[in-house]
């Protein structure tokens, strides 16, 4: 499901997450939600100076499968690790650049089956008229189910997918993380 109040800027995700490994109540050992979900920002029919004058990010909040109610205070909590991607201007598959938003540390607390809520929201910089910065919801949409299991019955993670290989050759950090 998807919600815009913008039909020129539209979020898509590139890759879905689909499992996770539940790091309980302890600090250590935690495995990021496999694989890292990838966004890309689609924009259309906008003046490129538009795009110039905005930042973009995305956050990231964990919902019930039902995707019915804002999440309730306890899964507020489920959800731990990055949760907000900056915009990245990073070369695709095709050999394009495509603004990207990458969550390569998204940690979910307890077994169970979850969605991702992520929102795209614009963070205008102060012009030179004065004006203060401000924030919009822009985009939203919802991952596909992910199951989160305990250590136990963890499958393993599975290899880094095309995308995630070229995607890391352009980010230190991402190299860093040895994704």
């Amino acid at each position: 499901m998807s919600t815009n109040t913008n039909s020129n800027v539209r979020l898509t995700l590139l890759q879905q997450p689909e499992i996770a490994r539940s790091f309980g109540n302890g600090t250590s050992n935690f495995r990021s939600i496999d694989p890292p979900p990838i966004l890309n920002l689609k924009i259309h029919q906008v003046e490129p100076t538009s795009i110039l004058n905005g930042h973009y990010i995305v956050t990231a909040t964990l919902w019930s499968v039902d995707e019915r109610d804002e999440p309730v205070k306890e899964l507020c909590t489920e959800l731990a690790g990055n949760t907000i991607a900056e915009s990245r201007v990073l070369e695709n598959l095709n050999g394009l650049m495509d603004i990207i938003f990458i969550f390569p540390s998204l940690y979910v607390k307890n077994q169970g089956r979850y969605r991702i809520c992520f929102r795209l929201i614009s963070v205008f910089t102060p012009t030179l008229d004065g004006l203060l910065p401000c924030t919009s919801v822009i985009d939203t949409l919802f991952s596909n189910v992910i199951q989160v299991f305990l250590r136990n019955r963890f499958p393993g993670k599975s290899k880094p997918s095309l995308l995630m290989q070229v995607l890391v050759k352009q980010t230190d950090d991402l190299k860093a993380r040895n994704l």
